[in-house]
């Protein structure tokens, strides 16, 4: 999007635009699941917050197998941004807030090869694992693959 001084304009998302959109992505999730996983491994986040992190994650399992997609891409978003608070970096949840507004459609699309909710299950929770470890090169590794297996699905 972008401003004309006589409103918005909305911009279509070209593959050339969503290759670099899912790049940032990457790399600002990967960011963020570090810091998440340093966070934890100091001891400065709740059992509390990482169970419900859990949960969202396997409510949208569940939700994505029974083929409601667009639930689906609600609870994605909210596991994404979870994880991303987690991290306490105002800043990288800012940007990748204004990341997801912009791409939000495409992660339905994502959503719909027959194999790909599974694959996305078993990312998410790999990478639960790997914050509730404290893993930081697990955590960033496992999130930036995942947005790159993403994008890989929309092409």
């Amino acid at each position: 999007m972008r401003g004309t001084g006589r409103g918005v304009v909305v911009s279509a998302l070209t593959t050339e635009y969503l290759a670099h959109a899912y790049a940032v992505r990457a790399a600002l999730e990967a960011l963020t699941a570090e810091l998440a996983a340093d966070r934890q491994h100091a001891g400065l986040i709740a059992p509390a917050e990482l169970a419900a992190l859990d949960r969202d994650a396997r409510d949208l399992e569940i939700v994505t197998a029974s083929g409601n997609l667009d639930r689906a891409v609600e609870l994605n978003r909210r596991f994404h941004r979870g994880v991303a608070e987690l991290a306490g970096n105002p800043i990288a949840l800012e940007c990748l807030d204004r990341l997801w507004n912009q791409i939000i459609i495409s992660t339905r699309a994502s959503l719909v090869p027959p194999a790909r909710p599974q694959t996305v299950a078993a990312e998410h929770q790999r990478l639960l694992r790997a914050i509730a470890r404290g893993d930081r090169a697990a955590a960033g590794r496992i999130a930036g693959d995942h947005a790159r297996a993403t994008s890989s699905a929309l092409a």
